[in-house]
């Protein structure tokens, strides 16, 4: 049985070019910038900088945790979804 893969597109606010793609294989997440942001973007962590390859992390890179709805926003979120 092969890892479940789940990844998202990230945006910017304000900005229609696609920031790159967060992906996450079960135990790490991975974390590319878009060519076109790396020509035209800027660096959206201080820990992660503005090239091409692929950032690792054990758990959600703090950039995206705290964008992330906290407990009130998730059940919301559930409800809606139910």
């Amino acid at each position: 049985m092969s890892a479940i893969k789940d990844s998202i597109d990230v945006f910017m606010y304000g900005y229609a070019d696609l920031v790159g793609t967060l992906f996450f294989t079960g135990k790490t997440f991975t974390f590319s910038y878009a060519p076109g942001w790396i020509d035209r973007g800027y660096p959206i962590s201080p820990f992660m900088p503005l090239e091409e390859g692929a950032f690792y992390s054990q758990g959600l890179h703090p950039i995206f945790s705290d964008v992330a709805p906290d407990r009130w926003g998730r059940k919301l979120i559930e409800r809606k979804l139910a």
